[in-house]
């Protein structure tokens, strides 16, 4: 299992998130949030490789909670990705509530507090004025329809 979180995090989200330094580093991206849809091109497909790849070497423990959550986050972020690059989605909301819907099924995470917390994030994301109600919705949506077909259940 100790081989399993490091893939994890040195396969899938260092390069995710130094990708996400570097940019900002180097001035390609406006702020930590992307709030540019444009911008979000280069670490989607980074996140996106990074995570398939993370997904194909966890893929025999895939029933464990992390080859699990590996799984959902290749899927969502193939779509995420896909989807990116014509519409802007909040990827806050989608990855909150992807990440809620699998602690209440799978950890049996009160759902209340899960509603609270998802209704929190995506009320700071509008009053920042970072994202439309309808990209919230997006989001909500987007992670909604990977459970269905994806989920645990």
């Amino acid at each position: 299992m100790v081989a399993a979180i490091l893939i994890f995090f040195l396969v899938g989200m260092l390069p995710t998130v130094g990708t996400l330094v570097f940019l900002k580093k180097t001035g390609r991206i406006s702020d930590w949030g992307m709030s540019k849809r444009e911008e979000r091109y280069t670490l989607s497909i980074v996140g996106l490789f990074s995570f398939l790849v993370v997904y194909v070497l966890l893929l025999p423990i895939r029933t464990t909670p992390l080859g699990m959550v590996a799984e959902l986050l290749a899927v969502g972020g193939t779509l995420f990705a896909l989807i990116t690059r014509f519409w802007k989605i909040s990827a806050h909301a989608a990855a909150a509530e992807l990440f809620f819907l699998f602690a209440a099924d799978y950890f049996n995470f009160p759902w209340f507090w899960s509603i609270i917390a998802i209704v929190l994030i995506c009320w700071s994301r509008w009053y920042r004025k970072r994202h439309t109600l309808w990209q919230l919705i997006g989001g909500i949506i987007l992670s909604w329809g990977i459970w269905m077909v994806w989920g645990i259940n």
